[in-house]
């Protein structure tokens, strides 16, 4: 029965999403940012999210922030809470998607989108593949990578794990980045 309603549930959300997907052009200025599915204001997006707001070549760009909690605010930022039909038009409008969970199924990424994953820890658990309660969740993640145009890994054994897990051999075509993760560079500052 689960099965079934999250089947509707998906099919729903991506009924709405394609609309918007074809009617709404993108906007080369826009970045969408969400950290641990709207949970919170953190990690790596964050990061990342406060170092453009500080580089004089992002100023006339606008940041839209995914949130779950509709009352929270971000300064510099549009909040657009998760599911809502504002949603939905920031991801179809949003040149930029900068985020470090999984993506949904019903997200599609446009041609002239660009898709940075920054993932959010190191694997030092069983998941994707290797850990089969779930293979639906698990493909889906699979997906999501693949979607992904650039993948921030902090070194090699993640992103070694990561392929391994979720089956990216031969399918992913993006690039990796290696180096850490943006929210660890305020260590590294002197």
């Amino acid at each position: 029965m689960l099965y079934y309603v999250r089947k509707l549930v998906n099919i729903s959300l991506l009924l709405m999403y394609r609309i918007l997907y074809r009617i709404v052009q993108t906007d080369k200025k826009t970045v969408l940012f969400m950290s641990f599915h709207g949970r919170s204001f953190s990690d790596n997006p964050r990061a990342l999210y406060q170092e453009m707001k500080q580089q004089d070549r992002f100023s006339d760009f606008s940041y839209v922030w995914v949130v779950r909690d509709a009352s929270m605010r971000i300064e510099g930022a549009k909040t657009v809470k998760f599911g809502s039909l504002a949603f939905f038009y920031y991801l179809a409008k949003s040149r930029y998607w900068i985020f470090n969970c999984k993506t949904y199924p019903f997200m599609i990424r446009k041609k002239d989108q660009v898709y940075l994953q920054t993932w959010h820890g190191t694997p030092l658990k069983t998941l994707g593949f290797d850990f089969m309660e779930d293979a639906y969740v698990a493909a889906n993640q699979k997906r999501g990578f693949l979607l992904s145009d650039v993948l921030v890994m902090p070194n090699a054994y993640t992103w070694e794990k990561i392929r391994a897990a979720y089956q990216l051999d031969q399918l992913f075509q993006g690039q990796v980045l290696f180096g850490g993760y943006p929210r660890n560079a305020v260590f590294f500052q002197a």
